[in-house]
C-alpha cells in the first residue's frame, strides 16, 4: 500500500488538497466577529485574504510541463512549491494563535493540517509528529462539523494503512463511527482494487454494490466484479496496433502477457513506465511481453511519447478514452490498471502494479 510518490504526483495531490480545503472557508465578507471591534475585525478579515491568497497552489511554468514533472527542474519546483506552502501553515498558525475567536481561526486550522499533510507525503518527519497533533486538537475543536471530522478521520485511515487489510479494517471502523456516510465506500472500493485476496475483494464490491455510496464509486464496484469474473478465464482480446501490428492475446500462449490500461494524462500511470520497462528489458527473453491499451484521445503525441519513452510493445488505441472497448469491456474506471495473462492465456493476476517483476517471475516459473 505504501509506495514512493513521485513529485508530479505529490504537486497534483498538493493543489487537490488547497483546492478541496479553501472553499470550506468562510467567506471573507462573513470574517468580522460581531464580538470584534470593526477595527480588529477589518484588519483580521484583511489578514485571512491574504492568507487565502497566498494558499491557492501555484501551476508549473509551461516550459517546465514540457520538461514534465520528473525533470529535475520539475522536482527542484515541486520543492519549491512544499516550502512555499510550509511558509503558508505558519502563518495560519500564526493567524488562528493571534485570533483565537475569529470565526476563520478553524479554517486557519485546517489549513495548517492541509500543509502539514504535502510535507508528511515527503518524508518530512517533524511535520508527521505535528500533523497527529495538529488532528487531535481539531477533532477536539467544539466547532468542528461532522464532515470536516470524517474528512480527518479519513485522511488518518488512508495515511496509517500499510497494506489493504489495514485499509479495509480502518474503512470498516469508519462506517461504524459515521453510519450511513456514503463517502466510506471510496476508501473500501480502494481497498478492494489493493487486495490479492479474491475472497476478499469480492466481499469488499459486494458490500459497496448494496450500500448507499455515490453512484460513481458503484459504477467502480460494477466494473470490479466485471474483473473478477475475468479472473481464471480465457482473456480475449484481438486488435490491430497503433503501430499496424495484428495482435491476438490468446496466440501468445507460452508467454507472460503483462495487459496495461494507461494512459499519458494519469500521472501515476507515466510514474510506472520505468518499472514497466526495466522488468520488459530483463524478462522480454524469458516469455514476458506487454500490450498496452491506451486511453488517450490524440494520437499524434502518444506516438511522441511511445518513441521518447522506449515503449516498443503494441498498443491499442481508437481515441475515446475509458469508452474504448477493451475498457468498456472489462469494467475498466481507474487507471492504471495491470493485468497478467499466464502461459495458457488465462487471466491470472489483477493487481500486478503492487509487485510486477515478482508476479512475472512466478508465472514465468509455471
Amino acid at each position: 500500500m505504501k509506495k514512493p510518490i513521485s513529485p508530479a504526483v505529490l504537486l497534483l495531490g498538493a493543489a487537490a488538497a488547497a483546492m478541496a480545503v479553501l472553499p470550506a472557508y468562510a467567506a471573507p465578507e462573513a470574517a468580522a466577529s460581531p464580538t470584534q471591534s470593526p477595527a480588529a475585525g477589518d484588519a483580521a478579515a484583511a489578514e485571512w485574504r491574504a492568507l487565502e491568497q497566498q494558499a491557492k497552489p501555484q501551476q508549473p511554468p509551461a516550459e517546465i510541463q514540457q520538461k514534465g514533472m520528473e525533470s529535475p527542474e520539475g522536482q527542484k519546483w515541486v520543492k519549491e512549491e512544499v516550502e512555499r506552502l510550509k511558509g503558508v501553515g505558519e502563518k495560519a498558525r500564526e493567524f488562528y494563535s493571534r485570533h483565537p475567536d475569529d470565526p476563520n481561526a478553524k479554517q486557519a486550522r485546517l489549513l495548517e493540517r492541509m500543509v502539514l499533510e504535502i510535507r508528511a507525503r515527503f518524508g518530512d518527519a517533524g511535520a508527521k509528529a505535528d500533523l497527529a497533533k495538529r488532528e487531535e486538537e481539531l477533532l477536539q475543536l467544539p466547532s468542528i462539523t461532522k464532515q470536516e471530522r470524517f474528512q480527518i478521520r479519513a485522511q488518518q485511515v488512508l495515511r496509517n494503512a500499510k497494506n489493504a487489510g489495514d485499509l479495509e479494517t480502518g474503512a470498516r471502523e469508519l462506517l461504524a463511527e459515521f453510519p450511513g456516510e456514503p463517502q466510506v465506500y471510496q476508501l473500501l472500493l480502494i481497498a478492494a482494487m489493493q487486495s490479492n485476496d479474491p475472497e476478499r475483494t469480492r466481499a469488499m464490491v459486494e458490500d459497496i454494490r448494496k450500500s448507499n455510496a455515490p453512484e460513481q464509486v458503484k459504477a467502480q464496484a460494477e466494473g470490479m466484479m466485471k474483473t473478477l469474473d475475468a479472473v481464471g478465464k480465457p482473456f480475449e482480446l484481438k486488435f490491430t496496433a497503433l503501430d499496424g501490428r495484428e495482435v491476438d492475446v490468446q496466440k501468445m500462449k507460452g508467454k507472460v502477457v503483462l495487459i496495461d490500461f494507461w494512459a499519458m494524462w494519469c500521472q501515476p500511470c507515466v510514474a510506472e513506465i520505468p518499472k514497466i520497462r526495466e522488468a520488459y528489458k530483463e524478462l522480454n527473453g524469458k516469455g514476458f511481453e506487454i500490450v498496452g491499451i491506451n486511453l488517450d484521445s490524440d494520437k499524434e503525441p502518444l506516438e511522441k511519447f511511445l518513441k521518447e519513452n522506449g515503449m516498443t510493445w503494441p498498443q491499442y488505441f481508437d481515441g475515446k478514452r475509458f469508452e474504448t472497448e477493451p475498457a468498456r469491456r472489462f469494467g475498466i474506471s481507474m487507471i492504471p490498471t495491470m493485468w497478467l495473462v499466464d502461459k495458457k492465456g488465462i487471466l491470472r493476476v489483477v493487481n500486478a502494479r503492487s509487485d510486477l517483476k515478482g508476479s512475472v517471475e512466478k508465472l514465468l516459473a509455471e
